[in-house]
């Protein structure tokens, strides 16, 4: 178990392991990277599981409110089977800084992942 402080500055207790806690950081930045590479294009949902795990919706979730990045979504249903999209919308310059080895709007790992 690990204590640490959360976005808003409150204590928060966690059980989660060391390892968890790499894992989850890895794939905000395997995301991340992807969203980066087709920045300000749709990328289909499949491709982001693949990189983000079941649990992308975390890890776009981290993504928008610890990172800063402004990430929309978009559905259709096509015969009967919904499919979603995800893209990152591009950010000003001014407003990026350096995280996982490139450019994000955030800016310090260290106040995100603590």
């Amino acid at each position: 178990m690990y204590s640490r402080k959360d976005i808003a500055g409150s204590e928060r207790t966690s059980t989660a392991t060391a390892e968890e806690i790499a894992r989850r950081e890895d794939q905000v930045g395997a995301v991340v990277r992807l969203l980066r590479e087709h920045e300000g294009e749709d990328v289909p949902l499949f491709k982001i599981m693949e990189v983000g795990g079941a649990q992308y919706g975390a890890r776009i979730h981290t993504a928008r409110h610890k990172l800063g990045l402004k990430i929309v979504n978009r559905t259709k249903v096509i015969d009967g089977v919904r499919h979603s999209w995800f893209r990152l919308v591009p950010t000003p310059k001014s407003e990026q800084a350096t995280l996982f080895g490139e450019k994000i709007s955030y800016s310090d790992p260290e106040e995100v992942f603590g």
